[in-house]
């Protein structure tokens, strides 16, 4: 019997990206269809079973856009020995989106990993019950919605933006400041000091004010040196 699945995938920006990952779930062997959605970031697969969502999230893995997945950590109760933890480890591996669990017997703890949207707490610790021991999320259970992930990126390539403008500040003003300094001081265009014919000319004075100042510290505050006396 088909089984379908709604799986979180990350990663995705554009049309493209949807065509990429739907098709690489397509290539999966046992899968009947796939649906990839941009604006809610979900796929939904339907599937000949269950065992196939493996190889699936493997798929898109690969592909470059990978499941979102989530990390819990369960207190268990009634584990005595090494088999007890092989079978609560076992019971939750059985649920379907579980990717790892591994069970601490000195803790009485488990740590699982599952897809978000498809494996839920609820469905894990009532297979635990069922083989006759006691599990409870120990931490609540912390989950985004689809416009809080897209706030919380938006809000980190925010950062990165003013970080690179920052950076690339300092080498802007060390690259174009030399030229716009010795324009504004010689009024004068061409790299060697020499007004050359083009629009600054248009705008920029052979002789600017603050030339004149420079010329006459460097003669020592004697601009009139050199010139002719009647």
């Amino acid at each position: 019997m088909a089984q379908t699945f709604s799986l979180s995938v990350t990663g995705m920006t554009c049309a493209s990206c949807v065509g990429r990952a739907q098709k690489a779930i397509e290539a999966v062997g046992g899968v009947q269809s796939a649906a990839v959605n941009l604006a809610n970031e979900t796929a939904t697969v339907q599937l000949n079973d269950r065992s196939v969502l493996a190889d699936v999230t493997a798929a898109l893995n690969k592909a470059g856009y990978p499941a979102r997945e989530q990390t819990i950590r369960l207190s268990v109760e009634g584990m005595t020995c090494a088999s007890c933890v092989g079978r609560v480890e076992k019971a939750a591996l059985s649920q379907a989106g579980v990717v790892h669990a591994a069970a601490n017997l000195a803790n009485e703890t488990l740590q699982i990993t599952l897809i978000e949207g498809v494996a839920s707490v609820d469905g894990i610790t009532a297979a635990i019950k069922a083989i006759g021991y006691t599990a409870r999320a120990t931490d609540p259970v912390a989950t985004q919605t689809s416009s809080e992930r897209k706030t919380a990126e938006a809000t980190e390539l925010r950062g990165k933006l003013i970080l690179a403008a920052v950076l690339t500040l300092p080498v802007f003003v060390v690259e174009m400041g030399g030229t716009c300094i010795r324009r504004f001081i010689t009024g004068s265009c061409g790299p060697s000091g020499r007004t050359s014919a083009g629009p600054c000319n248009s705008y920029l004075p052979r002789r600017s004010w603050l030339g004149l100042v420079a010329g006459s510290i460097k003669k020592g505050f004697r601009p009139w040196r050199g010139c002719r006396r009647i």
